[in-house]
């Protein structure tokens, strides 16, 4: 009988995960992980007992503050802690098995199904199934048509964010750029600064715009509108490592000024999420509307030294410097200016006398 092939072994190292005791308690003990191309196994030193985790089975997987560098994984609704020496050795365990699984997006398809196919007509250059094109009208970069006489794609930019989030975590899709059209919204746990509300984490309902990020004083979409940050006013956006499935949110609370040196003010709140992909989600459509992701930022330290008017009498422009008057206005330069340079140009283009055969 011929052997089953075995998969390739990827990496292998100690660890310490966090069982529970028999009395309640939490203890961290020494185990072997093993991760090949199909799954992540926990191997006991003492028993030799070996726990397989599919990797097409990992839902969450994210780094925790149980421990300095701890990380957690879930797989089938079971949790696992691991506690590692380093953060390097932390990042290279979650990059090899993010990648692996179905959060990193980069494996092969699991448990696929082909429902439909989608053709190109080579003459008209449109789409040949027209009912199955507005379901992945978004994925291909534009919205579905309004008018039914024309199947071509209105274009839409900044229609996915290049992290890859799944469609349905960036809301439904709108050809409407109006500065009230709901981008992303939620329930979601905010904490923000202050005497009392830095101690609590309240539920708030969270509407993104592609103006503003509105947070309601309440955990309904029709509570009244407690604070609205200007997107352009974020300074930072990234998930908070010290919090599971946190984003920290930066921002300047009042414009800065170009004739002080002093940064202006800051705030921050933190925004809580109950999956990973919720963050990433929101951290891309923040960041893709702010000022942080354009690729040309506001000037710094701008100074006024030279401020050009016109005359229109004269017809010439007033305030240039002196190196510019000669080029933008050429009636206005002195008489002896326009003597040296005729001379220059006879004395550089001089005439040369033909030559007799």
């Amino acid at each position: 009988m011929p052997s089953k092939s075995l998969s390739h072994l990827i990496r292998s190292g100690t660890v310490n995960m966090r069982e529970h005791s028999t009395f309640g308690g939490a203890s961290w003990k020494p185990k072997q992980l093993e991760l090949d191309s199909e799954a992540l196994t926990i191997v006991n030193p003492s028993s030799k007992k070996r726990t397989r985790i599919a990797l097409r089975d990992i839902a969450e997987l994210e780094r925790t503050d149980l421990t300095d560098h701890s990380l957690g994984l879930k797989a089938k609704e079971k949790r696992y802690n691991f506690s590692f020496a380093s953060d390097p050795e932390l990042y290279d365990w979650q990059d090899d098995i993010y990648q692996r699984c179905p959060l990193g997006n980069y494996s092969a398809p699991f448990d696929f199904t082909h429902k439909s196919h989608i053709g190109a007509d080579n003459v008209t250059g449109n789409f040949g199934d027209t009912n199955i094109l507005p379901i992945y009208a978004e994925i291909i970069g534009g919205q579905p048509p309004v008018a039914k006489s024309t199947s071509s794609i209105i274009v839409s930019p900044r229609s996915r964010p290049p992290s890859g989030a799944p469609l349905a975590s960036l809301g439904k899709p709108s050809s409407s750029s109006s500065p009230n059209s709901v981008v992303l919204e939620g329930q979601y746990v905010v904490k923000q600064t202050g005497v009392f509300s830095s101690w609590l984490s309240r539920q708030r309902w969270l509407t993104l715009t592609p103006q503003a990020l509105v947070i309601h004083s309440r955990n309904t979409k029709a509570s009244a509108a407690s604070k609205n940050i200007p997107l352009p006013a974020l300074t930072r956006i990234e998930p908070d490592m010290k919090r599971p499935n946190c984003l920290l949110v930066e921002f300047t609370t009042r414009p800065s000024s170009s004739s002080s040196s002093v940064p202006p003010p800051t705030d921050v709140l933190w925004i809580f999420f109950n999956k990973n992909t919720d963050l990433y989600s929101w951290r891309d459509a923040l960041y893709l509307r702010s000022a942080l992701s354009s690729p040309i930022g506001n000037p710094t330290n701008f100074v006024h030294h030279v401020h050009v008017g016109f005359d229109p009498v004269t017809g010439a422009f007033t305030g240039l410097p002196t190196d510019w008057q000669a080029i933008v206005n050429p009636g206005s330069t002195p008489s002896g200016d326009k003597k040296a340079r005729r001379q220059s140009r006879r004395k550089s283009a001089p005439l040369v006398a033909p030559i007799s055969a």
